[in-house]
């Protein structure tokens, strides 16, 4: 997924049409939690910011790739990337 112009991941960390790789995504089924790792990578440089994102999952029991991919929709951050 990529983004255009000046991102502002989190305070400090601002990065150029950057792209974002999910990495790992991890299911708390005692709190009915979704972590979804994610990669952002400014102009394919070798260096990439790691950061996980918490999720509500209460509505699901199971999730396919298209629910990830709504979950990073519906963050104010992450809505940017495409």
């Amino acid at each position: 997924m990529k983004a255009l112009g000046q991102i502002e991941i989190e305070t400090g960390l601002i990065l150029n049409n950057p792209t974002l790789n999910v990495k790992n995504v991890l299911y708390d089924w005692i709190n009915d939690t979704v972590k979804i790792e994610v990669l952002f990578n400014e102009n394919e440089s070798i260096i990439n910011h790691s950061r996980t994102y918490e999720f509500d999952n209460s509505d699901k029991e199971e999730l396919t790739k298209l629910d990830i991919y709504n979950f990073i929709k519906s963050n104010d951050v992450l809505k940017v990337f495409e």
